[in-house]
């Protein structure tokens, strides 16, 4: 439980043992705001009434708090807002005249509930459109911050967990697809991560499915066209350290040399060969030996 959560509800606890009566006071208060409000419109009186039913600072304000996310989570319901939406919850904020350092409060704690739900039903099916990002972002600029912020502050964990986890439901079948490449960086850029968080959040992965892939390969001591074209994007595009990096491009060396063998063209020593060789001769292999001569 978040420290500011937590506080918050050991303030309330306290306050309901020092005042019984206020939830009662507060509710009745909020039911008759919300009534003058629905028949007054532009006409009504906030401050009439508060002054009228005695209201202390505080119970203003919690008022002012109960009754507008009221009727925010209402507009809202739809997991939408439309500017007639949007311009009614404005000229409730001015009507109940709240102070600004409230109404972010609010909006920041109804727009992380409104987000969790676009959240899921965004991820529901393994991808998040454009159009979806759209909808993320609507609730981000509601909150009064970037869709970015929005995710890593309060929704990491979930958005980190969903890229993970549709990189490996991409790499189930032992082949990652282009198309499954593409929507993979393009979810994690609809959900506020760049390119390069996106990659390192799944590197283990990566650079898991790498060490599988060339295994395959090594399996039958060849590097077929299909496989190589494979591990050289693999290395271009996925964030892997340089060492791991080296030690594939080391595996693949001996794996071409291994398949020309293989098929009959035998690697050519260029370099200073010491021993005497005849025109056209051609040296495939040179290395310290050692002569030895036995009696029979």
């Amino acid at each position: 439980m978040a420290k500011k959560t937590l506080v918050g509800l050991l303030k309330k606890g306290w306050n309901k043992f020092l005042d019984p009566e206020a939830e009662t006071r507060i509710e009745d208060a909020c039911r008759l705001v919300r009534a003058g409000l629905k028949k007054y419109r532009e006409q009504y009186d906030f401050a009439g009434f508060v002054q009228k039913a005695e209201l202390s600072d505080s119970d203003r304000r919690e008022v002012q708090r109960r009754v507008y996310s009221h009727f925010a989570k209402l507009v809202w319901r739809d997991l939408l807002l439309s500017d007639k939406e949007k311009a009614t919850l404005e000229w409730i904020a001015d009507s109940l005249a709240i102070y600004q350092q409230d109404l972010e409060s609010i909006h920041s704690e109804i727009g992380c509930w409104i987000y969790a739900q676009q959240l899921a039903e965004a991820v529901s099916d393994g991808v998040v459109t454009k159009e979806e990002r759209a909808v993320l972002e609507q609730t981000a600029n509601w909150m009064g911050i970037s869709l970015r912020e929005l995710t890593h502050t309060y929704f990491s964990d979930q958005g980190e967990d969903f890229l993970r986890g549709l990189f490996l439901t991409a790499l189930e079948d032992d082949v990652l697809l282009k198309d499954e490449w593409l929507g993979f960086l393009a979810s994690a850029m609809n959900l506020g991560f760049n390119h390069k968080e996106a990659l390192t959040l799944v590197e283990p992965h990566a650079r898991g499915f790498v060490g599988h892939m060339l295994a395959d390969a090594k399996s039958d001591m060849r590097l077929d066209k299909h496989e190589e074209e494979s591990l050289q994007w693999m290395l271009q595009n996925f964030v892997l350290d340089e060492q791991f990096i080296a030690y594939v491009d080391s595996e693949m060396w001996k794996l071409r040399e291994l398949t020309l063998i293989a098929d009959g063209v035998l690697p050519t020593v260029l370099d200073i060969v010491p021993v005497e060789t005849r025109a056209g001769e051609i040296v495939h292999f040179a290395a310290p030996c050692v002569f030895s001569v036995f009696d029979t």
